[in-house]
């Protein structure tokens, strides 16, 4: 992302072995990544499904559900399925695989923080992540990673603006500023 000149990085996979193999390099990424003003937006609410680290139960009985179109939450239920049986149908099983990898999640998402990388907000897209609601579960993550609320509720407003280089029009509460861009 430095070398390409991109201005954002999605997800958490580029940090991930960084992180856990070489603490020093991964220090010294995250630095240059924030003298270079690059956001991050590392979709955390979707790795908290994906890593099946909430139960089937609570996805299946997401009262947001009600919302979609009910053969698309079906396909879900069939790959959430798909997914299970991969572990024996054993909920615990399968979670315990990456619990890990999401504890180090929240831990990258906390340096990246520390380290003054402007974050960006954003649940993702795929199975149960259902719009609106889940950002809710995305701001949940932030605050679980040990990112202060006000700098949460930053990341998701005035920091999508500065990433779309609108802080003049929007993004903050400010006499001027659009309320709903």
């Amino acid at each position: 992302a430095l070398a390409a000149g991109q201005s954002s990085l999605e997800h958490l996979e580029p940090y991930l072995s960084i992180y856990t193999e070489n603490p020093t390099a991964f220090r010294e990424l995250i630095e240059q990544q924030a003298a270079a003003g690059i956001y991050s937006c590392p979709d955390l609410y979707w790795y908290e499904v994906a890593w099946l680290q909430r139960p089937p139960s609570e996805l299946l009985g997401d009262p947001a559900l009600r919302y979609l179109d009910p053969e698309l939450v079906e396909r879900w239920r069939d790959s959430l399925g798909e997914a299970l049986a991969k572990y024996g149908d054993d909920e615990e099983a399968a979670a315990a695989v990456k619990r890990s990898d999401m504890d180090r999640a929240l831990e990258i998402v906390e340096a990246l923080w520390e380290a003054g990388v402007p974050l960006l907000v954003s649940a993702g897209d795929g199975s149960f992540i259902i719009p609106g609601f889940s950002m809710a579960e995305e701001l949940r993550l932030f605050v679980a990673a040990g990112i202060p609320t006000a700098d949460v509720l930053r990341a998701a407003t005035a920091n999508a603006a500065g990433f779309f280089d609108e802080s003049d029009r929007w993004g903050s509460v400010r006499a001027g500023q659009r309320a709903d861009p």
